[in-house]
Parts: structure tokens; sequence; C-alpha cells
């Protein structure tokens, strides 16, 4: 039986763990300002974008795992969408990639919230809520520095 100490335990190593998992996405927006940079830091900004949208909906995988057979189906189903629709955003130019990742981030953001309650815990969608602003800020200012800033 695990205390509600180690259970909160466990909540700061995971939320740990999600803004450590922002420096990618920092580093790669601020070396956009750097002229020699910036074709690897864009490259880096989709391809990290990418991974971790396939990250948000593979929560849903595991969390499938753990329902009964009449649920588990289309949560299965669910989940592979971010992983599938990244693919798709990585493999367009990006000017459409930016924008499309950072809308699917905060779409399945709100998808989370349409869940039954007991679906996710608390803590996950409150972490949730901070790492997607983060994360569509950051993919929203790479969208304006090689479009609009120049």
């Amino acid at each position: 039986m695990q205390t509600q100490n180690s259970a909160d335990g466990d909540h700061r190593v995971a939320a740990g763990l999600g803004y450590a998992g922002l420096i990618p996405f920092l580093v790669s927006v601020a070396l956009l300002w750097h002229p020699s940079l910036q074709g690897l830091a864009l490259g880096s900004l989709l391809a990290y974008a990418a991974v971790i949208l396939s990250f948000v909906g593979a929560v849903h995988w595991g969390v499938a795992l753990g329902t009964g057979a009449a649920r588990a189906d289309a949560r299965y189903v669910s989940s592979v969408l971010p992983a599938l629709a990244a693919w798709c955003f990585v493999l367009l130019p990006q000017s459409y990639a930016l924008p499309l990742l950072a809308i699917a981030f905060v779409v399945w953001w709100w998808w989370e919230r349409t869940l039954p309650e007991a679906s996710l815990p608390r803590w996950y969608l409150q972490l949730r809520n901070h790492l997607t602003l983060v994360v569509a800020l950051s993919l929203s200012i790479g969208w304006l520095r090689l479009n609009v800033l120049g």
C-alpha cells in the first residue's frame, strides 16, 4: 500500500521530469535567434514536439491497459491519434508544421478535460496545464521567429 507521502513523491518526480522535458523546447526556440544554428534548432523543435505529442497520446494507451475491455478499445484508438498527427505535421513545411503542432497540443489538452474525472489524476491535469502552455507558446514563438520576425 502506498502512503500519501510516497504518492506525493511520485508526483514530484513526474512533475520534475515534465518540467525538465520543457528544456529542449526552450533551448530550440532560443537557438532560432542564432543564424548559423537556425536549421538545427528548427529540426530539433519539430522532432521533439512530435515525440512529446506522441508521448502525451501514449499516456492514454497506458490508461487503457488498466480499464475494462468495453472502454479500452476507444482509448487505444484515441491514444495513437497524436502520434499519427505529429508524423503528418513534420512532413509539412515548417510554416504549417509549427502552428499545427501547437494546435494539436492544445486540442489534446482540451480533450483530456472532456474525459470522466476518474480517467486521469488531478495532479497530472494540473501539470499538463503548465506544460501545454509552455509547449504551445514555444511552438508559436518559433513560428513567429521564422515567419514574421525573419
